[in-house]
């Protein structure tokens, strides 16, 4: 995917629009967004921790409705897609308004975060789920975020046998009878 322009997204929120929305990697609303993943011994069922960060650019823009609360809904999807065999077990984020801008300079506004969700979608891809209130005519023009996801792949049945190393003393000792065991 080329460069992205983020100067083209703008989600307004208020009476008349859509207060609910998507912001998809795939589609470059989320600019440095980065995973890892780490292997964990933990208890059952856990085997991978992810670590997903990146800094959405909803561009949402707020009516002005005096006192009253606008509330908007967005769905982060990040980069990183649990593959067919692993599985969501659990989830938690930190999210923080990176860049917020008053459009008017004479009332009160704020903006909040309300409630902050992780989950795998139906595709497997972890999502982030926000809700959030603006208040006034403002904007938000960048979210950050970075979530951590513990996930579980089935685990082998069996342990593979160990290879015994034909050049170790106890591989010789055993091969030529001068070992007893007990």
């Amino acid at each position: 995917m080329g460069p992205c322009d983020f100067s083209l997204k703008l989600h307004k929120v208020g009476p008349g629009f859509e207060n609910s929305f998507t912001l998809d990697t795939d589609r470059c609303d989320v600019e440095s967004h980065r995973y890892i993943e780490a292997p964990v011994r933990g208890p059952d069922p856990v085997t991978t921790l992810i670590v997903a960060s990146g800094i959405a650019v909803p561009k949402i823009d707020g009516t002005d409705q005096g006192p009253e609360d606008i509330r908007f809904e967005a769905f982060i999807l990040t980069d990183y897609k649990l593959d067919h065999q692993s599985e969501f077990v659990d989830g938690s984020a930190y999210v923080w308004l990176s860049s917020i801008s008053d459009d008017d300079f004479n009332h009160f506004t704020a903006a909040r975060l309300e409630a902050v969700t992780v989950g795998a979608n139906v595709d497997g891809r972890i999502q982030i789920h926000l809700l959030g209130s603006l208040q006034g005519d403002m904007a938000i023009d960048r979210i950050g975020y970075q979530a951590f996801i513990l996930s579980s792949k089935p685990r082998p049945l069996s342990i593979p046998a160990r290879r015994l190393n034909p050049f170790s003393p106890y591989a010789r000792a055993r091969e030529y009878g001068r070992f007893t065991e007990g």
